[in-house]
């Protein structure tokens, strides 16, 4: 290659295009604030952020909802004054910072439904809070700045870590370096200034930087060595500079912009080395490449001109972007009307977009930190983890320091604080690591490292895991498996819209609620409206929903509600004021409101948490409630309204379960214990550590009675599903990671076919994971993509599920806007047979075993099974084997001929037809059809 082209950039080409039209956010009137000097917009990847029109609520909508969006696609956070700044961290929290100088903490579980978590108090008498910030690399530590000050903040414990002063001058931005250990400051007096909080709290460097009046910003582009800026000169014109911050008296480079008046904010993409200038009140958008060596900056050929006046702008994250259109980067430009916000791509141009270039997508950042508050303030070095843009094989690097399972081996013997009263097994189970198949950020399925825990091998030979390098010298001695056959690998999904145009769904209900329940005739969820209001409908008449939709009312705000198992026309419902309400629904259901319940019981002095039925017994009722005294589960006699068990939890629980036969009450609560306790006398069995998140968790029974699964989040806020042994809790005997989103999934597991639904709240498809048959490991096998975003799922008992269609599953879907009917089926040839295979007897779920009073007598019953086989047809097992037919021999193949013997051919037969004609006097006009004597005219 000649040396003129070595130094030319492959990014050098890259052009920035705006969607369609139709692809814009078309937000409702006054939805947006464009005033004030900071950044009006955010996203995190699955929210687009930013101020309301009014100036004291933070609206959000959806990222993938495009379009015009209706009042309703908005949801609104009321922050009680002047919103000055916004920023998203991570596992899907939101900080709002106001002129009020409190900052608010917000978090959601996937859905578009936000809560306040906490509220920060910056103490500065009611000062404004100028700017929020999270740590790029810690969870848990966000910083903000007021008047000449900037304070660092551990949200977790809601304390202060640092206070840096800023010598008296007004702080006018800040930013981390990106591995989070340096913080640098542009002030009103026209410096810049370097800190190391966990050092001093005072400048490590200083610096003179753009010398105009207006504020300049700043972003951290190589390490902790270089800051590129913006900001404006004497003469007020725009300028950026990049700058080393070991010798800050002088910038590396300094050019200028243009003379517009708008700040300019720096969009920086660490993969490409690009920096995206957006200005406000602009209607371009340029960008510039930065390098390594002389010259270090260069400016980019094409950018951004559109008709719309931008207020200011974002980028999506690097794994939310279009790779294989070669998209590199995505803008978020907000219109100075408010009401616009206009996708811009920038993309590479390549003679095709078939395959993956891995030439401009290098590995990018994890999207989760990869410090907790205490490894950061120890200044411990952790890089980055990193994550492959590839579709095809996207790869995780672990992390091993912070995995759940070595986690739970060093602290199992006691630094998790368990409770004297319960057995735990002090031998570790052996690690292994293993590469399963499961969804990537974008949906392709790949690779990616779990932990396994293995129950069967000798304890003696494990050592405990103690050192991340052993943990890691494992890794990489880990070879592919090849997953097994499954009967259920080609399991199809099918949604189908039946009640339509539903407007009034409720959605403020919390995490620990299922949204939808469903019995064979009713199905039930919240509306918006006063009194706690549940919708009843039947299930057998679908129609479009009318502007009234009937609902019982329990007088207050709603927070979970159950069908009995055994009495699909009775409804439970707990709600805020820690009251359980009965409702016995007409066999015609409901033809208007239901305000009085059949029955009301005071079960709690605060908000019921969970409700669930037993599964065998009939009137039995277990509710979950934080009560004044602490957490605490009650077992109640329905038919006397009296608990017949009180259990007190340590923590509050995150998710309660049944044994399959209700001999047992599994709890994970939010002190990261699992707990296991003795249904009838509310003893403490066993306990053992639980997920290394605390923002939800779920829980489910697999057959037999011995193993439960969960699902939770580790660490790093990665969603994960775990399987426990009931006798050993000292750790999970299996570990998959899945993806990292904010929405709780919620199980539902099938004994009879050992499949596992995972449904997601806010998400648009279903992953169906396969239990191994000695239940000791679990595996993405297909996945379920809906048309609409789900809110919640509901499974029919198996009876209901049509066998000649081999159907093994239906259920309600509930979307935003509808109920729908979903079914799974197994594509088979032989339908005319009985697939044997894959139903089995099922387990008899809809009639009690056994009553309330035999239940608390200590009596005991074996579980009802039911045969699925319709009575007119074969079981597939004892079908006749056809005998593959025998092929008839035939002789040998004529020879082809080639086109030179062809002709040949047929000159030699045109020759003897003419010979034979010669020899009979046979005229050529004698062999053509004439016409018949009869048809002349005489």
């Amino acid at each position: 290659m000649s040396k003129r082209f070595q130094h030319f950039s492959k990014y050098r080409n890259s052009v920035l295009t705006a969607a369609r039209r139709e692809e814009w956010y078309a937000l409702p009137p006054a939805s947006a604030s464009t005033s004030g000097e900071h950044n009006p917009v955010k996203s995190n990847g699955h929210h687009i952020a930013f101020r309301s029109g009014s100036g004291s609520l933070v609206n959000l909508v959806n990222l993938n909802k495009t379009g015009k969006l209706h009042p309703d696609d908005v949801v609104s956070l009321n922050h009680g004054c002047l919103v000055s700044d916004i920023d998203f961290g991570p596992a899907q929290t939101l900080a709002s910072a106001g002129d009020d100088g409190l900052v608010k903490l917000w978090s959601t579980s996937g859905a578009d439904a936000f809560t306040n978590l906490s509220t920060l108090n910056s103490g500065s008498g009611g000062k404004r809070v100028e700017s929020v910030l999270f740590h790029p690399t810690a969870d848990g530590i966000l910083s903000l700045s007021t008047g000449s000050q900037i304070q660092v903040w551990n949200i977790h414990q809601s304390t202060q870590l640092f206070q840096l002063p800023a010598d008296e001058s007004p702080v006018q931005h800040f930013a981390w370096s990106l591995d989070g250990s340096l913080l640098a400051a542009a002030t009103k007096d026209n410096s810049m200034r370097i800190y190391d909080p966990r050092g001093s709290t005072s400048a490590v460097s200083k610096g003179l930087i753009h010398d105009g009046i207006k504020p300049s910003r700043l972003v951290w582009v190589d390490g902790t060595t270089t800051l590129f800026s913006t900001g404006f000169n004497k003469k007020r014109d725009r300028e950026y500079a990049l700058w080393d911050t070991r010798n800050a008296s002088k910038p590396l480079v300094l050019n200028r912009l243009d003379t517009s008046p708008g700040i300019v904010t720096p969009l920086y993409d660490p993969d490409t080395s690009i920096v995206f200038l957006a200005g406000k009140g602009d209607t371009t958008v340029k960008w510039v490449e930065l390098k390594a060596e002389d010259p270090y900056v260069t400016a980019g050929l094409l950018g951004y001109s559109g008709k719309e006046v931008l207020s200011g702008g974002c980028m999506i994250p690097k794994y939310s972007t279009n790779v294989m259109a070669c998209e590199i980067a995505r803008l978020l430009l907000l219109g100075s009307d408010g009401t616009t916000i206009v996708p811009v791509s920038c993309t590479v141009p390549r003679k095709t977009n078939l395959d993956f270039h891995s030439d401009i997508f290098p590995d990018t950042r994890a999207p989760e930190p990869v410090h907790t508050i205490d490894s950061w303030m120890s200044k411990e070095d952790r890089p980055a983890r990193l994550i492959s843009l590839d579709p095809k094989k996207r790869t995780y690097p672990t992390t091993p320091s912070t995995s759940a399972s070595i986690g739970a081996l060093t602290t199992a013997t006691g630094s998790l604080g368990l409770t004297s009263g319960a057995q735990v097994d002090p031998t570790p189970a052996p690690i292994k690591t293993v590469p399963v198949q499961s969804a990537s950020l974008n949906g392709s399925l790949a690779p990616r490292i779990i932990t396994v825990v293995d129950s069967g091998a000798s304890p003696a030979r494990v050592p405990l895991v103690a050192s991340s390098t052993v943990a890691a010298e494992a890794v990489h001695e880990v070879k592919p498996i090849i997953a097994k056959h499954s009967n259920y690998r080609f399991v199809t999904g099918k949604a189908v819209p039946k009640f339509t145009d539903l407007r009034q769904l409720n959605v403020s209900l919390p995490i620990e609620s299922n949204f939808l329940e469903v019995s064979d005739k009713l199905i039930a969820f919240p509306i918006t409206g006063p009194g706690g209001r549940i919708a009843v409908i039947r299930a057998d008449q679908p129609k479009r929903f009318d502007p009234k939709i009937p609902a019982v009312l329990s007088g207050s705000d709603v927070t979970s509600f159950k069908f009995d198992p055994f009495d699909g026309h009775k409804l439970v419902a707990g709600s805020d004021d820690g009251k359980i309400r009965i409702w016995q629904i007409p066999e015609k259901g409901l033809s208007d409101d239901s305000l009085e319940p059949t029955q009301v019981l005071s079960a709690h002095g605060n908000r019921v948490l969970a409700l669930l039925f037993h599964p065998i017994v009939k009137d039995v009722l277990l509710s979950a409630s934080i009560e004044q005294d602490g957490p605490k589960i009650k077992i109640w006699n329905m038919q006397t309204l009296q608990a017949t068990t009180q259990i007190p939890l340590p923590d509050l629980p995150l998710g309660v379960v049944f044994s399959l036969e209700g001999d047992r009450i599994v709890a994970a609560c939010r002190d990261k214990i699992i707990r296991i306790y003795d249904a009838l006398t509310g003893a403490l069995i066993k306990e053992g550590p639980s997920h290394d998140g605390t923002k939800g968790c779920r829980l489910a029974w697999l057959a037999g009675n011995t193993r439960f699964v969960t699902v939770g989040y580790g660490r790093t806020s990665t969603r994960e599903v775990r399987i426990y042994d009931v006798d050993r809790l000292s750790g999970p005997i299996y570990t998959l990671e899945l993806d990292i989103s904010p929405s709780l999934l919620i199980p539902h597991f099938d004994e009879d076919t050992s499949l596992l639904y995972l449904v997601g709240r806010g998400e648009s498809f279903i992953q169906i994971c396969e239990v191994s048959k000695d239940q000791d490991s679990v595996q993405v096998i297909a996945r379920f993509d809906g048309s609409a975003v789900q809110q919640g799922l509901g499974f029919l008992s198996k009876r209901q599920c049509n066998v000649a269609e081999i159907e093994i599953a239906v259920g309600w879907r509930l979307t935003s806007s509808g109920v729908e009917s979903i079914s799974f089926t197994v594509p088979r040839l032989k339908k005319e047979y009985f697939q044997d295979d894959i139903f089995t007897p099922t387990r008899v779920t809809w009639e009690p075993l056994l009553t309330a009073l035999e239940w608390i007598g200590g009596q005991k019953k074996e579980a009802k099974y039911l045969d699925l086989r319709p009575n007119h047809m074969t079981p597939i097992s004892q079908a006749v084997a056809v005998q593959p037919s025998v092929p008839i021999r035939r002789g040998p193949k004529p020879k082809e001929l080639t086109e030179d013997e062809k002709k040949s051919q047929l000159l030699s037969q045109m020759r003897a037809n003419a010979i034979d004609d010669d020899e009979n006097e046979v005229l050529q006009q004698d062999k053509m059809e004439g016409v018949d004597d009869a048809e002349w005219d005489d």
